[in-house]
C-alpha cells in the first residue's frame, strides 16, 4: 500500500485546496497582526477574516475593542508599509468562553483573633440575616482549621 502525503489529498479536491490557503493566509495576518498590534491587546484578539482587503479582528471585550480602535489608523499604516493590502479594519466583539473562568476565587484565612471576635459578635446578635450569613461563615472557616 503507498502512501501519500496530506497535501496530495487536499490538493486533489479544489474546495480543501481554497480552504488550505485561506487558513494558511489567515494565520499569515495573525502573526503579522501579532507583531503590528501594541502588544497588550494582542492577546485578546484574533483575526477573523480578510475579504476584499477588509481585515476583521474578534476581541472578548468591549474594552479591548475600544483600545484597538484608537490604534487602528497606526495599524492601517503598519499594515501598508509591509506591503499587505488592508484598505479598512472591523473591530468586533466576540467573546470566549475559554477565558471565562480564569478568576480564581480568593480565599481568605481568619486568624483565630478574628474567628473569636466574629463568634461573640454572632453571640450577641439576634435572629437575624447578618447572624445567619456569620453562622455559615464561621462554619465554613472553623471547618478548616
Amino acid at each position: 500500500m503507498s502512501t501519500h502525503k496530506l497535501t496530495h489529498f487536499i490538493d486533489a479536491t479544489p474546495a480543501l485546496h481554497n480552504l488550505t490557503q485561506q487558513v494558511q493566509r489567515l494565520m499569515a495576518l495573525q502573526k503579522t497582526f501579532n507583531l503590528l498590534a501594541p502588544a497588550p491587546l494582542v492577546q485578546f484578539c484574533s483575526v477573523a477574516s480578510f475579504e476584499n482587503n477588509v481585515l476583521v479582528i474578534y476581541t472578548e471585550n468591549g474594552s479591548i475593542a475600544s483600545k484597538l480602535k484608537q490604534q487602528l489608523p497606526t495599524l492601517l499604516t503598519k499594515f501598508k508599509l509591509r506591503e499587505i493590502e488592508v484598505t479598512s479594519i472591523r473591530v468586533e466583539v466576540q467573546a470566549q468562553p475559554t477565558h471565562a473562568n480564569h478568576h480564581k476565587i480568593k480565599e481568605i484565612a481568619l486568624s483565630a483573633g478574628g474567628i473569636e471576635s466574629l463568634e461573640r459578635l454572632t453571640n450577641n446578635l439576634s435572629d437575624s440575616p447578618l447572624k445567619s450569613a456569620l453562622t455559615v461563615m464561621l462554619k465554613r472557616h472553623t471547618s478548616k482549621n
